[in-house]
């Protein structure tokens, strides 16, 4: 079906009922938007194309409404939904559902070249396959992830999500399964996920970073401007990382380097002291104490430490007896 007309600026509305079983060797197997569109509760489904084998969007459009794009095919990218523009948004939302898609290159639930993209409510985006990118690839653009759950997606790399350019927003009930890896490719700010709001799940993603990412000073959680609803230090125990297998120059690990996050959202290679898989203390405390006498080195540090941080400290008696830690 193309949506498309020489007077672009009016809106072109799709409601109900199924497209399937169409094929095109160019873009939009399923559906070519080419002007404003609305697709609510629409099926679309077993489709083909080189570029969005359901979906190709060149305009601004919404998918909502308990909208299925499932079982379409890519050549190239996009096995369900292809998005490419400078200029328009693509909003997916109200419970719509892309899955079982396939693209024999990026992003087989979606792929998205600059643009505006944003997926918020309860979308779902699972067991969908292609090379790099799974449920998402994207590049070129900053994408708006405030509600959504990957799941059952299958890639090596960027099973939930593969960035090729910076990373994303998130908030609201964005999460991905623990299995659905978000991978990102590229130094620049935000790094990975940038918080505009609270995020209502206990778990949102597992990162996972090219090689020359992994650094004590990669900032993997940060807090966009101006919000105020949570910060850093309430969200991070809710990522973990993938370990390093590689160095930066290429050569694998003898083994793999685990990775962690602090409460300031960046990596650390020192274990949390909670066994958690996020975050990590800030100040590690190790020395040897005299029965009786108090070690001023503790206190010293004690002060130092802000509210909120954590404070491991290991502490044994020099003589053979025990020692007692007071705050």
């Amino acid at each position: 079906m193309y949506a498309g007309a020489d007077n672009n600026t009016d809106n072109f509305k799709m409601a109900s009922g199924t497209i399937a079983y169409n094929g095109t060797s160019g873009g939009g197997g399923g559906v070519l938007a080419y002007r404003t569109t609305s697709i609510t509760g629409r099926t679309i489904q077993k489709n083909n194309a080189e570029k969005g084998g359901g979906v190709y969007v060149y305009s601004s459009t919404d998918i909502k409404g308990n909208c299925v794009i499932s079982e379409n095919t890519a050549t190239s990218d996009g096995g369900g939904i292809y998005f490419t523009s400078n200029t328009a948004t693509l909003s997916i939302s109200e419970n719509a559902t892309i899955s079982k898609n396939t693209s024999s290159g990026n992003g087989g639930g979606i792929y998205a070249e600059n643009g505006y993209l944003t997926i918020s409510d309860d979308v779902t985006v699972s067991q969908n396959s292609a090379t790099n990118g799974d449920g998402l690839y994207y590049t070129g653009c900053y994408p708006n992830l405030f509600g959504g759950t990957f799941s059952k997606n299958t890639t090596t790399l960027g099973r939930g999500l593969y960035s090729a350019f910076y990373g994303a927003d998130i908030k609201g009930s964005f999460s991905m399964a623990q299995t659905d890896d978000a991978y990102f490719t590229q130094s620049g700010s935000p790094l990975c996920f940038e918080l505009k709001g609270a995020l209502t799940s206990d778990f949102i993603a597992t990162i996972s970073l090219a090689p020359s990412l992994y650094d004590a000073s990669s900032q993997v959680v940060s807090l966009y401007t101006g919000v105020t609803e949570t910060t850093v230090a309430d969200e991070y125990t809710k990522f973990s990382v993938t370990p390093q297998t590689t160095s930066a120059s290429g050569e694998v690990l003898p083994s793999a380097q685990a990775w962690y996050i602090t409460n300031e959202g960046k990596l650390t290679t020192t274990a949390p002291s909670n066994g958690g898989s996020g975050g990590a203390p800030n100040y590690t405390i190790t020395t040897s104490v005299t029965s009786g006498q108090s070690y001023g080195t503790v206190t010293a540090a004690k002060t130092q430490a802000e509210e909120g941080d954590e404070v491991q400290i290991t502490v044994s008696a020099n003589d053979g007896y025990y020692a007692e830690v007071t705050f």
